[in-house]
C-alpha cells in the first residue's frame, strides 16, 4: 500500500526546474526562427513588389518612347514648349509639377497612381494634403536615371544645355535606338529623399523622382550609404532591401538588385560609360 501511495505521488509532483528551463529554452529558439523566417518573409516580398513596380514603370516608359517616335522622355523638363502633363481628373499641371516625368507616364499606368506611389500609407497622407499633384511628382518610389536617359534640364541634370554639350559632347540617349548596352543600363531605381511634405512628416520619404550617378562633374557619391545619411550623398539612390540592396529596372525590361558595390558602376549609368570609375570629361 506504501510503495503504491509513493508511486501517485511521484507521478503528480510535475514538472522540475530543470524541465521547465529546457522548455523555455525551446519555445525561446523557435520564436527566434519565427521571427527571422517573418523579417526574411517582409524583405522578400517588399523586395519582389518593388521588382514588379519597376516592370510596371519601364514598360510605361518603353511604351511612351514608342508612341514618341522613339525618343526618350526626358526626366525633368522645364524649357519651351512645355511637355503636356495633366492629373488623373485631366487637369493641366504647370511649373515643377509638370516638369518632372510621373504625370507624363502617368497614362500609360492608366493612373493608377499605386504604379508610382508603392506605398499606401503615404498616397493616402498626400490625398490629404493641399499639394497632391505635386507631391505625387516629387515623391515616386522608383527614381529615373535622368542624367544619361533622356536628359534633365534642372542644374543638377545637366541635360538639354548647350554650354554642357559644348563641353562634353551629346553624353545622354535621346532614343532608343541609340542604346547600345539597354541590358546594363539603369532606368527606374528605388529612390528616397529628406524633403518632408508637411511639418511633422517623416525627415526622410522613401521615393523621390530622380536617382543621380554616382560620378558627376563636382560631386561624387560618399564612400558608403548611411540610412540616417542626407540622400543627395547617395545620389537619392535607397539601399533599403535586404543585405543593402536596391531595385532596378533595366532599358531592356528586364529588371533586378544590385548592391551598393555594383550600383557604383557607372556602366551601369552611362551607355558612354567605358569602365567603373568613368567620368564626364575624361
Amino acid at each position: 500500500m506504501a510503495t503504491t501511495l509513493s508511486l501517485r505521488s511521484d507521478r503528480s509532483r510535475g514538472f522540475t526546474l530543470v524541465e521547465l528551463l529546457v522548455v523555455i529554452a525551446i519555445i525561446v529558439l523557435l520564436l527566434g526562427v519565427i521571427l527571422t523566417a517573418a523579417k526574411y518573409a517582409r524583405g522578400a516580398s517588399t523586395a519582389t513588389r518593388e521588382l514588379s513596380l519597376g516592370r510596371q514603370l519601364v514598360a510605361a516608359y518603353t511604351a511612351y518612347a514608342t508612341d514618341n517616335r522613339g525618343l526618350l522622355m526626358p526626366g525633368f523638363y522645364s524649357l519651351n514648349p512645355a511637355l503636356p502633363a495633366a492629373d488623373e481628373k485631366g487637369k493641366k499641371l504647370t511649373g515643377q509639377t509638370a516638369h518632372r516625368w510621373p504625370w507624363r507616364l502617368a497614362p500609360y499606368l492608366d493612373f493608377q497612381l499605386e504604379g508610382l506611389v508603392q506605398d499606401p500609407f503615404l498616397l493616402e497622407d498626400l490625398r490629404y494634403t493641399s499639394q497632391f499633384s505635386y507631391f505625387v511628382s516629387l515623391y515616386p518610389s522608383l527614381g529615373l536615371n535622368s542624367v544619361f536617359l533622356g536628359g534633365d534640364s534642372s542644374a543638377a541634370g545637366l541635360g538639354h544645355n548647350a554650354a554642357y554639350a559644348a563641353l562634353y559632347g551629346k553624353f545622354y540617349l535621346t532614343r532608343l535606338s541609340q542604346a547600345k548596352r539597354p541590358a546594363q543600363l539603369i532606368v527606374f531605381g528605388s529612390a528616397r529623399t529628406n524633403a518632408p511634405y508637411e511639418p511633422g512628416a517623416p525627415p526622410i520619404i522613401e521615393g523621390y523622382f530622380k536617382i543621380q550617378p554616382p560620378r558627376m562633374p563636382g560631386s561624387d557619391w560618399n564612400q558608403t550609404w548611411d540610412p540616417a545619411a542626407p540622400a543627395s550623398t547617395w545620389g537619392f539612390v535607397s539601399m533599403r532591401l535586404q543585405k543593402r540592396r536596391a531595385a532596378f529596372a533595366f532599358l531592356d525590361g528586364h529588371v533586378g538588385t544590385l548592391d551598393d558595390g555594383e550600383v557604383r558602376d557607372m556602366r551601369r549609368w552611362s551607355d558612354a560609360a567605358t569602365g567603373p570609375d568613368w567620368k564626364l570629361g575624361q
